[in-house]
């Protein structure tokens, strides 16, 4: 990505991709669908690197990007189970890149203070949402005004149903809930309450990246080729981080060898190391051992168009891609 593209950071708080580095914990998601959808996840990064590739910019309804030409990018197609990983030089108009969200920064302002105080003393924080209660009057019209004026939606109903026994049978007792997941990020990640944050993992952590209505997503517009430039490959613990609000995949392996190593005339196409460190076949279960040793001796074998060099390999068996075990490295 480029080096100004913003990184996700598990603490709600956006980075610039060349102050990522490694050790930082970013928000991110599952590669594979496991159990029949992706879920978000805190991810680790393993390493960071900048490197010179050809790079393209992406125009989308949610803004406008720079990455490799290669960078793969989550996309789907009208049927949300349909989701897929694809270059970003590949991408067509009209095609959709799972989005979470736009960037935010820190609202250091008198008014965002007060709001993060208010949230501290009667806000909760909980694994559906980010919510408040308060009675009627001055101190809840103030605070509706600060969430209108910031662009939050919510939804106020009596926090008791009528015939139901009152705290304060005098007063009228209100409920706030922010609206979606999405809305409990931005606030967490731009008001900052002390207290809430300390619970905000359990609002995105396990939970779908998407659900009946789908999420958000950015529309591509136009793709444009740019001149080979600076990126910054990042390699994380699940493959996977939100650059730009987008969904991206690990980029690591993007590395200048191996860009010459993919370029080579001698390489098989097959081995598509530019795009994705891992490959995949599927097998006869009675042939499972044969495939073991035959993938391992072709991964691990000298290759003569690089004098020589070989790479290790790490061979992995299960039922499906989200059940897979290590046999043999």
């Amino acid at each position: 990505v480029d080096p100004n593209s913003q990184i996700l950071r598990s603490d709600l708080t956006w980075a610039p991709a060349d102050e990522i580095r490694a050790g930082d914990e970013l928000l991110a998601f599952d590669e594979n669908v496991v159990e029949r959808d992706r879920k978000f996840r805190a991810a680790i990064v393993l390493g960071v690197k900048k490197i010179a590739l050809p790079r393209v910019r992406v125009y989308t309804t949610q803004g406008t990007v720079i990455v490799s030409a290669q960078h793969p990018f989550l996309a789907e197609r009208p049927a949300y189970s349909d989701r897929y990983w694809t270059q970003a030089r590949k991408l067509k108009p009209g095609a959709r890149i799972a989005y979470l969200t736009s960037p935010w920064e820190t609202d250091t302002s008198w008014s965002g203070a007060y709001l993060a105080g208010f949230f501290d003393g009667e806000g909760w924080c909980t694994k559906m949402r980010v919510g408040f209660g308060q009675n009627r009057g001055p101190t809840l019209d103030y605070v509706q005004e600060l969430l209108l004026n910031r662009g939050f939606h919510f939804n106020l109903t009596p926090a008791w149903k009528p015939g139901s026994k009152a705290i304060r049978p005098g007063k009228t007792q209100m409920r706030g809930d922010l609206s979606s997941m999405r809305e409990a990020l931005r606030f967490l990640g731009t008001i900052r309450p002390p207290r809430l944050l300390l619970k905000a993992r359990a609002v995105w952590e396990g939970r779908r990246t998407g659900g009946k209505g789908g999420v958000p997503v950015a529309r591509v517009i136009t793709v444009e080729p740019l001149s080979i430039g600076e990126v910054i490959a990042i390699k994380t613990s699940t493959g996977t981080y939100i650059s730009d609000g987008m969904f991206s995949h690990n980029s690591a392996v993007q590395t200048e060898f191996l860009l010459k190593f993919k370029q080579n005339p001698k390489i098989y196409p097959c081995l598509r190391l530019i795009v994705h460190d891992e490959i995949a076949s599927l097998v006869r279960k009675n042939m499972v051992d044969y495939a073991i040793e035959e993938k391992h001796k072709v991964m691990t074998a000298p290759i003569p168009a690089l004098d020589g060099l070989s790479f290790g390999a790490e061979v992995s068996v299960g039922p499906s891609l989200g059940e897979l075990e290590v046999v043999r490295t």
